[in-house]
């Protein structure tokens, strides 16, 4: 992570429309120059593209597993729908990476439980 910049990797996107759009983008904009979106990814890398093109951010990611393994990247955002939460969070702490994810975190106990255990594995490998 950069002394000065948290570099932003964004799961789930679409400029002016998602809540990602509307809410979590303007949010990061509000903090100035601490944080910066340095990447996006969505179902498809066209869209993707399109999502990263509209935002004015560098990188499009074909997928998670490319956006969260990007040294660019140190923390990421997931903004998708709640079933998907589980399988980005898991990708992005065993990468390493810090997480942000939208409430509910999970599909119930169970799966918020599994993400605070990788969660704990992961501060305690930092």
């Amino acid at each position: 992570m950069s002394e000065n910049k948290i570099n932003v990797g964004i799961v789930g996107i679409k400029p002016g429309e998602s809540w990602a759009g509307v809410a979590h983008v303007p949010a990061l904009q509000s903090l100035g120059d601490r944080y910066r979106i340095a990447g996006v990814v969505n179902s498809s890398k066209q869209s993707s593209e399109a999502a990263a093109e509209a935002l004015g951010v560098n990188q499009g990611f074909a997928s998670v597993e490319d956006l969260v393994h990007s040294p660019e990247i140190d923390l990421v955002t997931v903004t998708i729908t709640v079933p998907q939460h589980l399988e980005v969070v898991k990708a992005a702490l065993n990468a390493g990476k810090h997480v942000y994810c939208e409430a509910p975190l999970g599909n119930g106990l169970a799966e918020v439980e599994q993400m605070a255990a990788l969660a704990k594995v992961d501060a305690d490998r930092k």
